[in-house]
């Protein structure tokens, strides 16, 4: 199914995916991926259909499954739904970062850890990974696109390649430009300062409290983000009473909060209105 229903960015990364790990450049990947469904099924299919259509994590699982499930077996002896995990319960990239985490916190620090993506996405993935202290290699940078050329010009596939080229050409493309404008943008807002609340407020569901202690320290470390974290604390203290001294913060051990309930509830809350009612989003660069 997932070859019909994806569109075609979500072919190129299931397919990259799978023969990612057919080759065994990766032992395990994580297909994130929520529920959209395209103009052409809602206007086809039954009602009935739609209530279960698949997320996008689902159908990239599918496509790796045909295409590459019987020559993994044969290849490792094991299915290959085995080293296949889903998340698409996420709704972008930064939850799905932190429910990565959650997941399994020994992927913080590790250097082996690495993000696939269309190739306009892979340089905000390893953006967020890094903030979310996930150091990623350049060996652990891969773009689907290119992964695929690579296969298409090995094997003559001039057709695949004429395909995948224009998935690059952004002066052609123009559902590509807007793609690239929308990451700018999303990038702008991790690397800016000023839109410090448009991130931080992810930590709230940091279940170990380790990442959010290298962020805070990290901010504490640059000027001008430390500046922008008082900043933010300082409107939570004037506009809700939570009282946060960033500074004071920063030097405590934050893995020992859970024992202090109260100190932990209060760095929460703080958090999650930074999340939400403060989240400061950066400007929308089509009108810049």
């Amino acid at each position: 199914m997932g070859r019909f229903a994806l569109n075609r960015l979500g072919r190129t990364n299931a397919l990259a995916a799978g023969y990612a790990l057919y080759l065994g450049i990766t032992d395990k990947i994580i297909l994130s991926g929520g529920k959209t469904i395209s103009d052409w099924a809602k206007q086809t299919l039954p009602p009935e259909r739609l209530k279960n259509w698949p997320s996008e994590a689902q159908l990239m699982k599918d496509v790796i499954v045909r295409r590459f499930g019987e020559m993994y077996r044969k290849q490792y002896g094991k299915s290959i739904e085995e080293v296949i995990e889903i998340d698409d319960a996420s709704i972008n990239t930064l939850e799905n970062m932190m429910n990565t985490i959650n997941r399994d916190p020994s992927i913080v620090d590790s250097k082996n850890t690495g993000v696939l993506g269309e190739h306009s996405h892979v340089f905000r993935a390893e953006v967020i990974s890094r903030l979310f202290s996930i150091p990623i290699t350049a060996r652990g940078k891969i773009s689907a696109t290119d992964m695929l050329r690579e296969v298409a010009t090995t094997r003559g596939k001039k057709s695949y390649e004429e395909m995948l080229d224009y998935m690059v050409d952004n002066l052609n493309n123009a559902e590509l430009r807007d793609k690239i404008i929308s990451e700018l943008r999303y990038t702008l807002g991790l690397t800016n300062e000023k839109y410090l609340t448009y991130w931080i407020g992810y930590f709230v569901d940091d279940d170990n409290i380790l990442v959010t202690q290298k962020v805070l320290s990290a901010l504490a470390k640059n000027e001008k983000w430390s500046k922008a974290a008082r900043e933010a604390f300082n409107l939570l203290k004037e506009k809700d009473g939570i009282d946060i001294d960033f500074d004071q913060f920063v030097k405590e051990d934050l893995t020992s909060l859970k024992e202090k309930p109260e100190v932990w509830n209060k760095l929460r809350e703080a958090l999650k209105l930074l999340k939400t009612k403060y989240r400061t989003m950066p400007p929308d660069l089509k009108n810049v």
